[in-house]
């Protein structure tokens, strides 16, 4: 009987064990997630801001030959 009650206990033991096993690799899973969540928004938040820096370079560009082609009409006007 002591037999039977000692071999229960072990295997309780050890799936109790699998389990903590289980929780702490899921614990280092969504820390993890969470590292490349933050990495990813980081990154979109640049591409955001390239995005924008284009777009006023762009926007720039476009005024300036605008008032160059501008500049040019009046001379020869």
């Amino acid at each position: 009987m002591l037999l039977i009650i000692t071999i229960t206990g072990f295997i309780i033991t050890h799936f109790v064990n699998l389990q903590k096993e289980r929780e702490n690799e899921f614990r280092i899973l969504i820390r993890e997630l969470r590292e490349i969540k933050e990495v990813v928004g980081t990154s979109e938040t640049r591409v955001i801001k390239l995005e924008s820096l284009i777009e006023n370079d762009v926007r720039n560009d476009i005024e300036g030959v605008n008032e160059i082609v501008r500049q040019n009409l009046i001379r020869k006007a």
